[in-house]
């Protein structure tokens, strides 16, 4: 059954490459490193030019020059047609209008959300508060974690995209700039070391006291809460009428009411005025 299985897949080979005149000798050592390549292993951990090189490598040692002529001229007719397909993409409407409703909440939290929030919440932390200097390492860690994930945006932007999708870097730059902006504690929090979760549990008293703010700050919280509710609405009907396939759905958040005052606490104390340097 296997020698069957193998026959079937160099003859698959065959095929596939019949523009190379393989022999099947050659069409075996193919099958083998196609076989490396599997789901799960290293297909899944290169960039699309990287898997190309590293084809390139392979068959280089397989074809002989004849047959690497016509192969470099499949192997760079793939990569002009994937290039082609990585720029419409970048100019679709979803990428675009992404940019606009980020664009559209980054000056809502500027102009409406921050000023208001602030205002509220700070009242509730003097320069004489006995947790300040906690409050400043909190800052600082948030800090380290918003300026190593903006290399990562980056980073894994130009390995897999290279420079032919900017819009799309933008649109997740501009989601950056919203979390410095309006913190996410949850995602902080899962890439907290044990020092930085150590001050975390120390502040769990201010944090639990919060219930009482947060009656205050209420109306504010809710605003920006139609405000996103609204424009994911809007996102959600126009995928629709185009016709775009989409796995969006409501998830309901069935945390606890404790936890839920722990993030919104956490998230409210770590607001910059300076959006940690991306303003």
């Amino acid at each position: 059954m296997e020698d069957q299985n193998k026959k079937y897949k160099i003859g698959s080979v065959l095929i596939r490459w019949s523009d190379l005149k393989l022999t099947p000798e050659q069409a075996e050592k193919i099958v083998d490193f196609e076989e490396v390549q599997r789901p799960r292993s290293l297909n899944n951990i290169l960039s699309d030019w990287e898997k190309w090189d590293y084809e390139f490598y392979i068959f280089s040692s397989i074809l002989n020059p004849e047959q690497s002529r016509s192969y470099n001229n499949e192997r760079n007719k793939r990569i002009r047609e994937h290039e082609q397909e990585l720029v419409e993409s970048d100019n679709s409407d979803i990428i675009l209008r992404g940019i606009e409703r980020a664009t559209k909440e980054i000056n809502y939290l500027e102009t409406d959300f921050l000023p208001a929030i602030s205002k509220k919440f700070h009242r509730y932390h003097s320069i004489k508060d006995p947790y300040q200097t906690k409050y400043s390492f909190l800052k600082a860690e948030f800090k380290n974690y918003l300026d190593e994930r903006r290399s990562e945006i980056i980073s894994n932007h130009f390995r897999y995209n290279r420079g032919f999708q900017p819009n799309t870097l933008n649109k997740e730059l501009l989601a950056h700039k919203i979390e410095a902006m309006y913190p996410r504690f949850a995602a902080f929090e899962k890439k907290m070391d044990d020092v930085t979760k150590s001050v975390v549990e120390f502040l769990q008293y201010p944090a639990a006291i919060f219930e009482r703010g947060k009656k205050e700050m209420s109306a504010i919280l809710e605003n920006l809460s139609t405000f996103r509710q609204k424009a994911w609405e809007e996102e959600s009907e126009w995928i629709k009428e185009a016709g775009i396939p989409s796995f969006n759905r409501y998830i309901e958040d069935t945390r606890s009411e404790e936890d839920r005052n722990k993030e919104l606490y956490f998230s409210l104390l770590l607001i910059d005025k300076d959006y940690y340097g991306y303003k």
